[in-house]
């Protein structure tokens, strides 16, 4: 087994645990067993995730790593639009959470409709 495919399991691998201790902590914050709010338990939640995408992602071509990358940032988009528009949204600036959720959504897909467009230009 050389280095390359050794880099490429661990890698994985270390994504995996990231993605399970990401997992856990999103269990424990439905279930109660953190005393804190939705929006600190999706933040820390997302972190985790977002730290794990580049281990999970490595060992794949780089056209599908960044396919991959994209569908991410996209979940993680609606997943903060969802939030963000929840009926009981528990903090004392609910319009500056929106703002920033709609801001996220409007630059990603401009980011990837430019990226597109550039790419059907050539």
């Amino acid at each position: 087994m050389n280095l390359r495919a050794l880099a490429k399991i661990l890698s994985v691998l270390l994504g995996a645990c990231l993605l399970l201790l990401s997992a856990s902590w999103a269990y424990m914050g439905a279930s109660g067993a953190v005393k804190s709010s939705t929006i600190e338990n999706c933040v820390v939640v997302g972190g985790f995730l977002l730290a794990a995408t580049p281990f999970l992602v490595f060992p794949f071509p780089a056209r599908l790593a960044k396919a991959l990358l994209v569908l991410y940032l996209l979940a993680i988009a609606v997943g903060m639009l969802c939030l963000a528009f929840q009926p009981a949204l528990p903090t004392k600036h609910p319009a500056g959470i929106q703002v920033a959720a709609i801001t996220l959504v409007v630059l990603l897909v401009a980011r990837v409709g430019l990226a597109l467009r550039r790419k059907s230009s050539r």
